[in-house]
């Protein structure tokens, strides 16, 4: 806690991975079933082939970089920003507070809602 760093994770299954304080979690590749937490300004990209993660950032985070995620759960509050997703289907992504969400391809039956004045 406290301005923590998690980065280059690969090939972890089941991994809690937590960080409070304007943390920052990058570079996580063929995770599965990973929990991934950050508060305060986080920032969590270069996410890649990861089916079920729960994605969660509070405080201005970034969440970018998704590829051929199914069924993520991609939630950004206080201005955050969400872009770069493709081939994603029955996804739900939600921002508040200002957020952007953008450049979205090839997404089927997806509820995107955003709060506050954002951008789809």
């Amino acid at each position: 806690m406290g301005g923590g760093t998690s980065c280059k994770h690969k090939d972890d299954e089941g991994a809690l991975r937590t960080l409070m304080g304007g943390g920052t979690s990058c570079k996580h590749k063929d995770d599965e079933g990973a929990l991934r937490t950050l508060m305060g300004g986080g920032t969590s990209c270069k996410h890649k082939d990861d089916e079920g993660p729960l994605r969660t950032l509070m405080g201005g985070g970034t969440s970018c970089k998704h590829k051929d995620d199914e069924g993520p759960l991609g939630t950004l509050m206080g201005g955050g920003t969400s872009c770069k997703h493709k081939d994603d289907s029955r996804s739900l992504r939600t921002l508040m507070g200002g957020g952007t969400s953008c450049k979205h391809k090839d997404d089927s039956r997806s509820p995107r809602i955003l709060m506050g004045g954002g951008t789809s």
